[in-house]
């Protein structure tokens, strides 16, 4: 049995994963439309070809990347991690007249047993690393598999507090993250990364990840997107 509260999330969450809040996406295209007008003009036709005013959109790139790409500077924070199990919060942030600005809030869930072929990537990502680059570093592709995109609401004044908005939904997405070399795949972690309104609003999220998302309305995973999330909160909370 579960309450009519949780049932309704599950509701909220799986019309968030199949519409996308359609008129808040044609609003935000419709400012987008207005910032691609405005960039000064470039008349050299191989130039424009290769121009763009937004390259920490481009898909494909570590979050880390983006970041830098944007705000021209990135660190990671280690916020709170528990080894025992299995679970870190950080703080993705670019730094602004000596301030540290979260510009992602990530929550880890590491899975129960990792490949020892991630043994010293996964001993420096538990001292601090970057997980995208610190598993590029070792060689490994980073696979992501979404199964959440969309707005999360009712966050922790501790997280509008780092990321220094006094915004109330938040760009989310969630996903399984897979480390592969050559034809090996090792299942490595599930990550919740919540944007920083003044990064990536969910039309941005929409550019970065704009396939569907597979069974994007199965009912497991409203459930384990309300879960995380709410684990992630009460992390929050705490840290």
């Amino acid at each position: 049995m579960f309450s009519t509260s949780k049932f309704k999330k599950i509701c909220t969450l799986i019309c968030s994963l199949q519409f996308l809040l359609v008129s808040y996406a044609h609003a935000e295209d419709n400012s987008l439309l207005v910032s691609y007008g405005t960039v000064n003009q470039i008349t050299n036709d191989e130039q424009a070809a290769n121009y763009n005013p937004f390259p920490w959109l481009k898909p494909g790139l570590l979050n880390s990347a983006r970041i830098e790409l944007k705000f021209g500077s990135y660190g990671v924070q280690i916020l709170a991690q528990d080894q025992v199990t299995g679970v870190r919060l950080s703080s993705l942030y670019s730094e602004h007249e000596g301030e540290k600005i979260a510009r992602t809030i990530a929550f880890t869930q590491y899975e129960a047993n990792i490949n020892d072929k991630l043994g010293m990537a996964h001993k420096e990502i538990l001292a601090g690393g970057s997980i995208g680059s610190t598993l590029k570093k070792y060689e490994f592709d980073v696979k992501k598999d979404l199964f959440f995109k969309g707005l999360v609401e009712d966050m922790p004044d501790r997280l509008q507090s780092l990321m220094h908005t006094q915004e109330r939904a938040f760009a989310t997405v969630i996903y399984n993250l897979v480390a592969k070399e050559g034809n090996n795949y090792y299942p490595y972690c599930t990550i919740v990364e919540v944007y920083s309104p003044e990064f990536l609003t969910l039309v941005d999220v929409d550019q970065i990840y704009p396939e569907p998302i597979p069974g994007s309305v199965n009912p497991q995973n409203a459930f384990d997107a309300i879960d995380i999330i709410d684990r992630m909160k009460q992390l929050i909370i705490r840290s």
